[in-house]
């Protein structure tokens, strides 16, 4: 498996801040004006290979909203609006993952909606222990809902 690398950034408590796909080796701009590069060393360390990659297209299949794409408009994570539990949510998760290629089995699975203090809006989170071809891979997702 080869996939586009996922460059990600976290906040000192471990949140995620933002994903950037690599493209060209480069996955944004720093405040000078030059490139941030994946691998200084390698300015064409676009993609990534075996767990990892299974781990970052995973991560990709998972962060696209359904209707996103418009040549598979059914591909997706599902609208919250229209579903109200986690039910319809945890079976996209859980039927994406199998379905994806290199992965054998889910080991553990675990998902929860949270409220975010002080707004009327909520997070779903999913954290998924798998096996892949390549070894056990943990990944989560967070979604705002």
């Amino acid at each position: 498996m080869k996939c586009r690398r996922l460059k990600t950034e976290y906040d000192a408590g471990g949140n995620v801040l933002r994903r950037d796909i690599v493209w060209f080796g480069s996955y944004g701009i720093n405040q000078d004006g030059t490139a941030k590069f994946y691998n200084p060393n390698n300015k064409h360390d676009n993609y990534a290979t075996g767990k990892q990659a299974v781990a970052d297209s995973l991560t990709q299949r998972l962060n696209v909203l359904q209707g996103e794409l418009w040549y598979a408009v059914n591909t997706g994570f599902p609208l919250w609006e229209k579903h109200k539990n986690t039910n319809v949510l945890d079976i996209y998760i859980t039927s994406t993952i199998l379905k994806h290629p290199d992965v054998s089995e889910i080991i553990e699975f675990s998902s929860e909606i949270t409220r975010k203090e002080g707004q009327n809006q909520h997070i779903y989170s999913a954290r998924v222990k798998i096996m892949t071809k390549y070894g056990e891979l943990t990944i989560s997702t967070d979604k705002i809902i």
